[in-house]
């Protein structure tokens, strides 16, 4: 009794410090699980073409997935981050205390302010300061940008181990996917139904996430294409396919188009279409994200769309960006959980 006692503790001292030597590397690793089960179909069939035990067929799919999915995503990231260090830089360079004058000036700025100020809930608006204000905040963010190469550098390094570590997650849950599973459920310490049914409610998220964070970033990416030729905006087409791309990153994403977008309208229409444009076209961004999004997991994860709603925010405000991914599938785990000790009183 008092051996179970003490081994208990130390596997349970010694799985904390596995987690702790671990926690580091979860994104990636996580990362490629999901990736795993995506791209399961595919390593089993190239495994009953090609008959090999597993190593051949898992290599041969992880480079494959891995060309499919960073060849565009590289050439997309690297052409975003050259747009916006141009636009920034640009802004750097345009907003001069003429240009700033000018602004001022604008009528469409002014009959905006007059408007702000007649309200009741308002008091006077000094726009001259505003506008300064943002002048000096532009050429703050691009001289830091300039300045932040060191930081960059250091970024570019943590991503490069991060993405040596995805790719061998990537191949070795591929190739030894089934035997980890088949691990737990010999465990003494895991009822076989309990590995089952977690393993079955993993892939359900992970292709439930992967379907509606595309469908959500196609609607999104559609409306954006759609709003520029109707306010005089060119490329439509090749901006809503950027849109659908950037969707992807949730509230940010299709800010990074209209917001450069509303600012061009801004200074080359007038102020009052830009600020309908910019507007509409993201509050109707948003609508499809924070709305549609969770009635659209709702139908593929069988949870209330309240739940998904908070698990999305709640994810994002713990996790950043995976929080999309991390929040649904805490939120149905817990669930999953609930349901098996319930069923078994």
């Amino acid at each position: 009794m008092h051996k179970h006692i003490a081994l208990n503790i130390l596997l349970v001292a010694a799985g904390i410090l596995f987690t702790y030597l671990m926690w580091p590397y979860l994104t990636p690793l996580v990362l490629a699980a999901v990736v795993a089960v995506l791209g399961y179909p595919l390593y089993r069939w190239l495994q009953k073409k090609i008959k090999d035990k597993g190593n051949i067929s898992a290599l041969i799919a992880t480079f494959g997935i891995v060309i499919v999915i960073g060849l565009p995503l590289s050439v997309f990231v690297g052409l975003v981050a050259k747009e916006v260090i141009d636009v920034v830089l640009w802004a750097r360079d345009y907003v001069t205390e003429e240009n700033v004058q000018q602004i001022s000036t604008n009528e469409d700025l002014l009959a905006l302010k007059e408007k702000i100020e007649a309200s009741e809930f308002t008091a006077s608006i000094d726009l001259e300061k505003i506008l300064q204000a943002v002048s000096v905040a532009i050429k703050q963010i691009g001289t830091k940008l300039l300045q932040g190469a060191g930081a960059i550098a250091a970024g570019v390094a943590h991503f490069i181990v991060g993405l040596v570590i995805f790719v061998l997650g990537l191949f070795f849950f591929l190739r030894d996917g089934e035997k980890l599973i088949l691990y737990f459920r010999n465990s003494p310490y895991v009822a076989d139904h309990l590995v089952d049914r977690l393993t079955t409610r993993f892939k359900e998220v992970v292709d439930a996430i992967v379907f509606g964070n595309l469908t959500i970033a196609l609607l999104q990416g559609i409306v954006i294409g759609i709003a520029f030729p109707i306010f005089g905006l060119q490329n439509g087409l090749l901006v809503g396919l950027t849109a659908a791309l950037l969707a992807l990153i949730p509230a940010v994403g299709p800010l990074l188009i209209v917001g450069p977008a509303t600012a061009y309208l801004g200074l080359t229409v007038g102020w009052g279409i830009a600020i309908t444009f910019g507007v509409i076209t993201y509050v109707l961004a948003l609508l499809i994200d924070n709305l549609l999004k969770p009635i659209l997991l709702e139908r593929h994860l069988r949870i209330h769309s309240l739940i998904i709603f908070l698990s999305l925010l709640g994810g994002i405000s713990m996790f950043g960006l995976l929080g999309v991914l991390y929040g649904p599938l805490i939120a149905a785990i817990f669930l999953t959980l609930l349901d098996i000790r319930t069923a078994e009183r």
